[in-house]
């Protein structure tokens, strides 16, 4: 029987061994040793009620105690839970220093182009969840944006970035399709069935871009696993803005009166490119990233990147000009999720070229609506009435410089 010291406390444990590093299991811990560092985490009582959450982490340079107090929301124990297992991985502020994979930079600059599609979504619902009655599916096709990353040390394996993005055209070839359902037999707005082709107001339109911009702001922490490899993770939060143009094109509709419809996709037309709706979605998230970089030589470096948050805020405004409304929305406690997948090409000590591809998705977040009737000034409050997505898939090329 073998005893580490953790925070001045002698720790009864069974040890088992290997060639690379050592293994050691207690009552109250485990540990994990290696010819250069060492890491150990206290066991946890779970319950339904957790008051508080205790990880200690020690390596041979630092030792860091962390204590979170009062989660009571088991999302949030959930996060913080994962971002003390990441902690959990021992940051070596010593080894591999000089290994030759990994840059050691302290200032970098990258500059280069996004290539975005995607798709955005709105959804009109029946106050308090019930019955879709609308739905706007605004194409995101073929916008080009320029993009500026840096990073800056803050200490061997910490940094502090900025990576800011905005659209210098405005897509091309995107469309917007916006449905209705309308009941047949009464004056009230019927929902899709699954699997059944029940619309009764489609119109058919061309999308401009007006504006697009992504912001983000991050810290990362960065430290080797193996010779192989390096593990980074990431705590940010992250702006991103869409202002969509719709120039109404063709459109089917059907009939109706007072009593409700009276044809049922009767009436065809087109509008000849007016412009009908303005709108824009814009979303903040608050967001954990955790990336594995692996150096296939001296030239080529490839990471795979996982992002996620729970905390998504959003707001949207759309404009129906044809009607003279405005309808102002607001959205919290979204989700937004990233798969990326980058490889750098180092052309030279300090150059190099890096492409990613990365796919995000921000499922759909349901909120209040609060309408503005622009020619008499009226203003009211939908409960739960309305709804935004966006999924976007992204090509990133960038030539990389290190100070």
């Amino acid at each position: 029987m073998q005893t580490v010291e953790i925070a001045k406390k002698q720790i009864p444990l069974e040890k088992k061994a290997s060639e690379s590093y050592s293994f050691i299991l207690g009552e109250r811990g485990i540990a994990f040793t290696t010819k250069e560092s060492c890491w150990f985490v206290k066991f946890l009582r779970i319950t339904t009620n957790i008051k508080t959450i205790t990880l200690v982490f020690c390596n041979a340079n630092a030792k860091i105690f962390l204590k979170y107090y009062k989660f009571f929301s088991v999302k949030l124990f959930i996060l913080f839970f994962i971002l003390e297992l990441f902690l959990f991985i021992p940051f070596n502020f010593s080894a591999q220093e000089n290994y030759e994979h990994f840059e050691n930079k302290s200032f970098s600059l990258k500059i280069g182009t996004t290539f975005l599609n995607g798709v955005a979504f709105e959804r009109v619902y029946k106050v308090g969840r019930g019955r879709k009655i609308s739905e706007l599916e605004w194409d995101i096709s073929n916008l080009l944006m320029i993009n500026f990353l840096s990073e800056i040390k803050i200490s061997p394996n910490i940094y502090i970035g900025v990576d800011l993005s905005k659209a210098i055209n405005s897509g091309s070839g995107g469309k917007m399709v916006n449905t209705d359902w309308l009941g047949r037999d009464s004056s009230d707005w019927t929902d899709r069935r699954d699997g059944v082709n029940t619309w009764t107001h489609r119109t058919f339109s061309d999308v401009d871009i007006e504006e697009a911009y992504e912001r983000t702001i991050f810290i990362s922490f960065e430290s080797p696993l193996n010779n192989n490899s390096n593990l980074k993770f990431d705590i940010g939060f992250k702006e991103i803005f869409f202002f969509f143009f719709y120039f109404a094109k063709n459109y089917v509709y059907s009939s109706s009166n007072q009593y409700g419809l009276s044809g049922f996709r009767d009436c065809e037309g087109s509008f000849n490119g007016v412009t009908g709706i303005l709108y824009w979605q814009k979303f903040q998230i608050p967001y954990l990233e955790l990336s594995y970089i692996i150096p296939s030589n001296n030239k080529i470096i490839t990471d795979f990147s996982f992002a996620y948050s729970f905390m998504v805020k959003a707001s949207a405004q759309d404009r129906h000009l044809f009607r003279n409304l405005k309808f102002l929305e607001e959205y919290e406690k979204g989700q937004y999720y990233k798969f990326g997948i980058g490889i750098k090409y180092k052309l030279g000590l300090n150059t190099s070229i890096d492409g990613a591809l990365h796919y995000q998705l921000i499922p759909e977040l349901i909120g209040n609506t609060f309408v503005i009737e622009e020619n008499t000034g009226s203003r009211y409050l939908l409960v739960d009435s309305s709804s935004v997505s966006n999924e976007i898939f992204k090509f990133k090329i960038f030539v990389s410089y290190i100070f």
